[in-house]
């Protein structure tokens, strides 16, 4: 990998690695390197198929550290949200949890120095934490969350992109942070702030709720806008428009 004939450059030279302003330890990213590799193999050893023969709820895991969800959300703790779901659950019912796709591949170039910390974030006592609720079991690594989020009953996320794809397919959505994403605007969806309310949509989707999302298009026109990643002026343009209309007021 790139990154990893990056940071041995460093070592060979004997060169600090300087990020935000701070000097970072070489030899600490190789060896997070490894123990990121580690901790894929050993999520692949816990994880298990989808199985839709089971009625089930599908929690995505968000990218750890990420300011949308440590930053903005007041619900953030993932293993506390988990388990309050898993409480909360109908008898008979799975509670399908799937790692980010991005958590395991920080060795590529431009992600490397989220290593220095990964250790805080994923390790295996937080898998097993989460193993430890009967009802909760871990979704393969390679497997789509389009693909789950079709069979899957029902759809919680803090404020991820899941949230989204449950409105497009029309499954019922439990957002855990509904303040920090439009989508928290649209009808129908659970917004979660408390055990008995995540009791009370759970009951309800087990009756065979069916959403109705019909202002879900109104959202995305009023609230979301397209960037193009060729481009470096569109986030320029939004900054200038939001100054100017904070300063207009």
């Amino acid at each position: 990998a790139l990154t990893i004939k990056h940071i041995l450059g460093y070592l060979i030279q004997f060169k600090p690695i300087i990020h935000h302003g701070l000097k970072i330890n070489r030899f600490k990213v190789l060896l997070n390197i490894l123990y990121i590799w580690k901790l894929k193999k050993f999520y692949n050893s816990i994880s298990v198929e989808f199985d839709n023969s089971q009625k089930s709820i599908f929690y995505a895991l968000h990218f750890d550290p990420e300011a949308s969800i440590m930053a903005r959300a007041r619900f953030n703790n993932q293993i506390m949200i988990i388990t309050q779901i898993s409480q909360n659950l109908p008898n008979g019912w799975v509670l399908y949890v799937k790692e980010h796709p991005n958590q395991y591949e920080l060795y590529q170039e431009g992600w490397w120095f989220y290593l220095t910390t990964i250790h805080k974030y994923r390790t295996k006592d937080f898998y097993d934490e989460l193993l430890k609720l009967s009802n909760v079991k871990l979704l393969k690594y390679n497997i789509k969350s389009k693909d789950i989020i079709k069979q899957a009953d029902g759809i919680s996320t803090i404020n991820g992109t899941l949230a989204s794809e449950a409105l497009s397919f029309k499954k019922p959505l439990l957002l855990f942070g509904h303040q920090s994403t439009p989508f928290g605007r649209c009808k129908d969806v659970f917004k979660i702030t408390s055990s008995e309310s995540c009791l009370d949509a759970l009951k309800v989707i087990k009756k065979g709720f069916i959403p109705d999302y019909s202002d879900f298009n109104k959202t995305v026109d009023s609230y979301l806008f397209e960037l193009h990643s060729s481009s470096h002026n569109d986030v320029q343009l939004l900054i200038e428009y939001l100054v100017y209309d904070y300063h207009k007021d």
